[in-house]
């Protein structure tokens, strides 16, 4: 997973081009069929879903001072 974010960061450092102002809706879902925008998709969600899943660290903190008994 940690090559997959450096692969990302990669490519973020090296977009170098231009969008044209005449983008429509269909090209866009048309692009999303090719082989790469499927993988890049499917990696973003992976990525995620794993963040979602990583879990908060329970507090030290108590709370209910009748436990401290």
């Amino acid at each position: 997973m940690l090559q997959a974010i450096n692969n990302a960061l990669a490519v973020y450092k090296n977009i170098d081009f231009e969008i044209d102002e005449k983008v429509s809706l269909f090209s866009l879902i048309k692009d999303l069929n090719t082989p790469e925008a499927k993988k890049g998709l499917a990696v973003g969600i992976q990525f995620l879903k794993n963040l979602a899943e990583i879990e908060k660290p329970k507090s030290i903190i108590n709370v209910n001072p009748e436990q401290s008994n």
